[in-house]
């Protein structure tokens, strides 16, 4: 390795990489907080296997954030881009009371990420940890 190859893969993140990684460990801890509001059992031994794989998801996904995955960028672009057309046309259940601030944190948390990942410094990010692993996975 170079020293210059040597001296991007120990730099450090910018700020908005941070922030997009920690908001979207953030978002899982909300996930948990919300189904914990709600107070009800599980119907099946397989919902909590459900719920501790989509906080896995959120926790692997942060994760590939931070370490300049550039795959996992336009996974999360690509996602919430979908996602926002499917909520267009789906019927929601807004929570009331701490559940309906929850709700709004997530999905301030859901727009905020994509924004964060699109930013020059975090496009930067991902483009020169391409260049140095040589693949995008």
């Amino acid at each position: 390795m170079t020293e210059n190859e040597n001296s991007i893969t120990k730099a450090r993140p910018p700020a908005a990489i941070v922030w997009a990684a920690w908001l979207h460990v953030f978002y899982a801890a909300l996930y948990l907080f919300r189904i914990a509001l709600r107070g009800e059992l599980p119907s099946s031994i397989f919902a909590p296997v459900i719920w501790l794989l989509v906080v896995m998801y959120f926790l692997v996904l942060g994760r590939a954030v931070y370490r300049g995955r550039n795959w996992v960028r336009w996974w999360i672009l690509v996602t919430t881009v979908l996602s926002l057309i499917a909520n267009f046309f789906a019927n929601q259940l807004v929570p009331t009371g701490t559940g309906y601030v929850v709700f709004i944190a997530q999905w301030v948390i859901f727009l905020i990420v994509p924004a964060l990942l699109l930013l020059p410094s975090s496009r930067l990010w991902f483009r020169s940890n391409y260049a140095i692993k040589g693949t995008s996975v």
